[in-house]
């Protein structure tokens, strides 16, 4: 294992291929602030219409209510509770760094430096 800038860098040749652009990966971070948005207004909404329909007499606005607390309450477990993205992967995290660019750069002023 070499060192470049004090971190570990890979040296095996398979690890020094260009990775996959990082275009592919979405803002995590924003879509779970929306994600969390939307489980509160799904109780705010719920919570209307359960007054609304329980003032008009019908029995059906215990029924919304219960639906709009079972869906924000999921929203926002998934999100917030267990910081979980609904729609990725359990395994799959954005690119912070790409380990492999030092590595490159150290094969390059390696070979700059036998010259």
């Amino acid at each position: 294992m070499r060192y470049v800038n004090g971190k570990p860098v890979p040296t095996d040749p398979d690890l020094l291929k260009p990775t996959e652009s990082a275009t592919k990966y979405r803002n995590k971070k924003t879509n779970r602030y929306y994600r969390t948005i939307a489980g509160l207004m799904f109780l705010v909404l719920g919570g209307f219409l359960f007054v609304l329909l329980t003032q008009l007499g019908v029995a059906i606005g215990f029924i919304f209510l219960g639906l709009a607390i079972l869906l924000g309450l999921i929203a926002i477990l998934f999100d917030v509770v267990l910081k979980y993205d609904i729609g990725y992967a359990a395994n799959e995290k954005p690119p912070e760094e790409d380990p492999t660019q030092a590595a490159r750069e150290a094969l390059i002023y390696d070979s700059m430096k036998d010259d």
